[in-house]
């Protein structure tokens, strides 16, 4: 496997985005490469789910 560091993705990338408790989903670099169906998606994610230090997410994507 590699894992590499990008600031454009291509339609065969999978984008795993890290945010820790506190940070704003919208100011991650990858957030306004998503298509708006998939910002507005992960977006209601967090307010569903508030990020707390300590606990994951896995998120599948409505567009993958």
């Amino acid at each position: 496997m590699n894992i590499t560091l990008t600031k454009t993705l291509s339609k065969d990338s999978v984008p795993v985005v890290l945010l820790k408790e506190g940070q704003a989903l919208q100011k991650h670099s990858f957030f306004k490469l998503l298509t708006k169906g998939d910002q507005g998606f992960l977006t209601a994610f967090q307010k569903k789910s508030p990020l707390k230090d300590g606990h994951n997410h896995l998120v599948f994507l409505p567009s993958t």
